[in-house]
């Protein structure tokens, strides 16, 4: 499956998908989904100039033989080469997606649903399935598994709110992991609410090497975080 914008240029492409479509659209004539589903996509997470969140979504290179462990972390070496540590190889797409902004992302979804113009307006559910998913941060990329994350959008008359909840692969099994996403009109901010249990730092300590102290922890923990981006994409 893969996405376009008006002028063409791919937003998204994933190897395959599940989608249901809107029974309220169709009685309006129009093809709209309700839930979309995405298997086995490869997202690629980064940060953008402004200080935001950037989200590239596309297909999984061809396999090559061999599983990949739960996580991995690849260190980017000279002239572009890399390398993956507890992983597959890492490779790059000659042809990949279009990075998406996360905020203004949101904030189109919200205007399309307040003037109820776009085929957006109809969708209630996002997921992944099977997905990979690599952070890059600095001079590293953290790379996770995601067995399955289902994000829910819920628009109310003044508000639009985003919870998302699912598993994060690691060597020590998987862990929970939900957030929540609430637009604040007053402030001009998007406030994100984050949430982790059943967490080993242990077995993510390669993804957590700028915090001392995380292999030392072998036992499961839990605990919340909260980040909050301008609207304006900073």
């Amino acid at each position: 499956l893969r996405i376009k914008d008006g002028t063409g240029v791919i937003l998204a492409e994933t190897p395959l998908a599940g989608i249901s479509l809107s029974g309220a659209a169709l009685l309006r004539g129009r093809l709209a989904p309700v839930s979309v589903e995405f298997i086995r996509p490869r997202l690629r997470l980064t940060a953008t100039q402004e200080g935001g969140l950037a989200l590239a979504v596309s297909r999984p290179p061809e396999a090559t033989g061999g599983g990949a462990l739960p996580s991995a972390i690849v260190r980017r070496g000279p002239a572009g080469a890399s390398s993956a540590v507890g992983g597959a190889p890492a490779t790059a797409a000659a042809d990949s997606p279009r990075p998406i902004d996360l905020v203004a992302a949101f904030r189109r979804t919200v205007a399309d649903f307040r003037q109820n113009e776009a085929a957006s307006t109809y969708l209630r559910e996002f997921g992944v399935r099977d997905a990979t998913l690599t952070i890059a941060h600095g001079d590293q990329e953290t790379v996770w598994q995601i067995p399955g994350f289902a994000i829910d959008v819920q628009h109310f008359q003044k508000r639009s709110v985003i919870v998302g909840e699912g598993l994060i692969g690691s060597t020590a099994g998987p862990w929970g992991l939900s957030f929540r996403t609430t637009e604040s009109n007053k402030f001009k901010t998007l406030q994100i609410e984050i949430e982790f249990a059943e967490l080993v730092p242990r077995a993510i300590a390669s993804q957590l090497a700028f915090l001392p102290g995380v292999s030392l922890i072998d036992m499961p923990v839990a605990g919340r975080a909260s980040i909050a981006f301008a609207l304006d994409g900073g």
